[in-house]
């Protein structure tokens, strides 16, 4: 199946400073350490949000060819190589197939440090300069990552929100459960990571695991 999903790899400035003006626009998102990094940047989108007079700030401080080459070079190459084993693992843990109306998944450049996506266009933001040197084991961990979310979406999402569950619950669960592929984590959801390991322990069988977190946050 993962050979014929088409990969995208887009480098778009303005839907990247779309990312940077939705984080913005809430900002107990982004946290502290990420305005003081950008206090120029926000500063001055506390007076305009005018795409020509912003973005190129970010353009200049993001946009080096050594940041952008990782992500057109190093991170497509790393990601063209490993989704087959990605999406094996992902299947695997799931027990479903990936979405097979998906024929292809955009990974979109972002220069803000977070990855956002929408499902519904199978469209990924990638935040690939996290460190110094590059790391493409992280490049993979990402993805498979943000790939998670799209089978929890696809195929559990609506159970919980038929047990009336909060959109902010569920967001915790949709986090924790990355427990499974040893992903780090928020410090926020350890708990509930715990919780999780705990008991897809006893069977590895994720329908159960599911079952197990509806009645924990059933209302």
């Amino acid at each position: 199946m993962a050979e014929k999903i088409k990969l995208k790899f887009i480098i778009d400035e303005k839907k990247d400073y779309y990312v940077w003006l939705s984080f913005f626009r809430n900002s107990n998102t982004f946290g502290e350490d990420n305005y003081k990094d950008n206090k120029k940047i926000f500063e001055l989108m506390k007076k305009t949000h005018y795409f020509p007079e912003i973005f190129p700030i970010i353009k200049n401080k993001y946009y080096t060819k050594k940041q952008v080459n990782r992500f057109n070079v190093d991170f497509k190459n790393e990601i063209i190589l490993n989704m087959p084993t990605i999406i094996k693992q992902l299947e695997e843990i799931h027990k479903k197939p990936f979405p097979r109306k998906i024929k292809s998944v955009h990974f979109y450049f972002t220069s803000f440090s977070r990855s956002p996506y929408n499902i519904k266009e199978n469209l990924f933001y990638m935040f690939v300069n996290r460190t110094i040197l590059p790391n493409k084991k992280e490049y993979v961990e990402l993805v498979n990552h943000e790939l998670m979310h799209l089978f929890f979406h696809y195929y559990f999402e609506k159970k919980f929100i038929k047990k009336k569950i909060s959109k902010d619950a569920i967001n915790d669960i949709k986090e924790a459960l990355t427990i499974l592929i040893n992903d780090k984590g928020y410090e926020k959801h350890k708990t509930l990571r715990k919780e999780i390991l705990k008991e897809w322990k006893k069977q590895k069988d994720f329908n159960k695991l599911i079952d197990f977190l509806l009645d924990k946050f059933a209302i």
